[in-house]
């Protein structure tokens, strides 16, 4: 499918805003191997000048990085890939770390802000026969929707064509006691290296601690769910 070029510094802008406003969650690449990691945009960064006619290009926050590898990964990346969906489209771009942002409430990573975003739009008519996607990680809220509740990112360890395992690492143990069985979470969001799929639902068939291996004492966290099966169907639309 062909790209196409958004390179309007205001319609840029105003994207940018729209997705650090909700906290949208996006993807990056990095590295040699291109190794995907998650996390979501959380501020924009204005830079001072030292001339009252010189009008610097803002920065974009983004928060840690998960997997935690992928936070000392990023500081020695000169280009990193990002990629999110927004409005029934697919947008990339290129950009570079410049720093660490320690301002309250935005403390993450500072990157470059784009300057053109490739993107290519969502057609039901552009579907194809597609294997099933690596899931990277899912984020879900509990305890209220919006900013009532808290949002949780947790990466996916394994999955099948009813149900995901999802790691409960230190950061987010207090699901382990919060979380029922058979408890139905709502509105999940799963990332690809490719796409966000969003609105599924699932129930929580088993809370498990891992004894051994990367994340030894953390948890599975089993979620069942009959909409995992159609998420071919809609990668396809998203592709």
């Amino acid at each position: 499918m062909i790209w196409g070029n958004l390179e309007k510094k205001q319609e840029i802008v105003k994207i940018m805003q729209s997705l650090v406003l909700d906290q949208v969650g996006i993807t990056l690449k990095l590295g040699k191997r291109q190794s995907i990691y998650t996390s979501r945009f959380i501020g924009i960064h204005l830079r001072e000048s030292s001339s009252a006619q010189s009008h610097d290009d803002p920065m974009l926050i983004i928060e840690r990085l998960a997997p935690e590898p992928g936070n000392v990964l990023i500081q020695s990346t000169p280009k990193v890939s990002l990629h999110f969906f927004f409005d029934k489209n697919f947008f990339r771009f290129k950009s570079q770390y410049r720093g660490i942002s320690n301002t309250y409430p935005s403390y993450g990573f500072l990157l470059n802000f784009p300057r053109c975003l490739e993107f290519r739009e969502r057609r039901s008519e552009d579907r194809s026969v597609f294997e099933r996607p690596d899931l990277i990680s899912a984020e879900f809220t509990l305890g209220g929707e919006g900013s009532k509740g808290k949002r949780y990112s947790l990466r996916v360890h394994n999955y099948s064509k009813h149900g995901v395992g999802l790691v409960i690492a230190e950061k987010d143990m207090e699901l382990v006691d919060t979380l029922k069985i058979g408890e139905r979470i709502n509105c999940i969001a799963f990332y690809t290296s490719e796409a966000i799929i969003t609105n599924i639902s699932g129930s929580v068939r088993h809370i498990t601690r891992i004894k051994g291996g990367e994340y030894q004492g953390y948890y599975i966290l089993g979620i069942e769910s009959k909409d995992i099966i159609p998420i071919n169907e809609t990668i396809d639309a998203i592709l």
